[in-house]
């Protein structure tokens, strides 16, 4: 399956690589890895939706800048998180 996608995004020289130095049980672990830790995000999500939907008031409807900080405010760290996530993942 990865030397599948490999090759059809014009990948097949890395694939090649991969196979000489034997490194699909590692690539394979830091999927797994990788894939449980971006599942503990994504179960972070409905809890930070109820989250922002308490933080506003009707007030907010007429004062948008102030919803954004609130927004930013719920929202703000999980994406700082998943942004440094991603680029250590990278």
């Amino acid at each position: 399956m990865v030397g599948g996608f490999l090759n059809f995004i014009g990948e097949g020289e890395t694939w090649d690589k991969i196979k000489k130095a034997n490194a699909l049980p590692r690539i394979s672990a830091w999927f797994k890895s990788a894939l449980s830790e971006l599942m503990g995000f994504v179960s972070e999500i409905p809890s930070l939706f109820v989250q922002a939907f308490k933080s506003l008031e009707l007030v907010d409807i007429i004062l948008v800048p102030r919803a954004f900080a609130k927004l930013i405010g719920v929202f703000g760290n999980f994406a700082g998180r998943f942004i440094s996530w991603g680029a250590e993942k990278v």
